[in-house]
């Protein structure tokens, strides 16, 4: 099994290949950031909403089976369908994925986390 540091920098690469995303996402009109394309989850907008949000619910909500402050993120991120919302949840989601990758021990890597949809 990969250790601490492995995952740590692991979420420090998946960080910056977000946020070069977001960057170029921000760059482009939104007549196209946000028309749907007929896969992924439709927009380029909502493919890297949907990115963030699958890092966010797991590390944020599920690791701390949090399951009524996932439901009120999934609310909340249900909502949003543009590139102009998703620099604030990105930044959001961030802050509570760098506080968990401090505490991330041994023990709690192999520790089983299990979503309630699975």
């Amino acid at each position: 099994m990969p250790d601490v540091a492995f995952y740590r920098d692991l979420y420090a690469y998946n960080r910056k290949v977000l946020e070069n995303f977001l960057r170029r996402l921000e760059k482009l009109p939104a007549h196209r950031a946000e028309r749907d394309l007929g896969s992924g989850h439709g927009s380029l907008a909502r493919t890297f909403l949907h990115v963030v949000r699958v890092h966010d619910a797991w590390i944020n909500y599920l690791l701390k089976e949090d399951l009524e402050g996932l439901r009120s993120s999934h609310e909340r991120f249900a909502r949003m369908r543009t590139a102009r919302e998703a620099r604030p949840y990105l930044r959001e989601s961030w802050k509570g994925i760098d506080r968990a990758l401090r505490g991330l021990t041994p023990a709690k890597l192999r520790a089983p986390v299990k979503a309630p949809w699975m």
